[in-house]
């Protein structure tokens, strides 16, 4: 059973891949990561934070 979550909260986003909140909305802005709005709050998949760590892996 896969016990990761599936949706990340702005705060975790920003503690996994060390930025600040500007930088994590920069990259929501430019639709680097696909967000889900659940009433007022935000909530990042899981698969596209790592679709986005992958990419920048594979371009370091």
């Amino acid at each position: 059973m896969n016990t990761a979550p599936q949706l990340y909260t702005p705060n975790e986003v920003c503690a996994v891949l060390k930025i600040g909140r500007t930088k994590l909305y920069d990259l929501i802005g430019k639709k680097s990561l696909q967000v889900i709005k659940l009433g007022k709050s935000t909530r990042i998949t899981a698969d596209s934070l790592n679709a986005l760590i992958t990419i920048r892996q594979d371009a370091a």
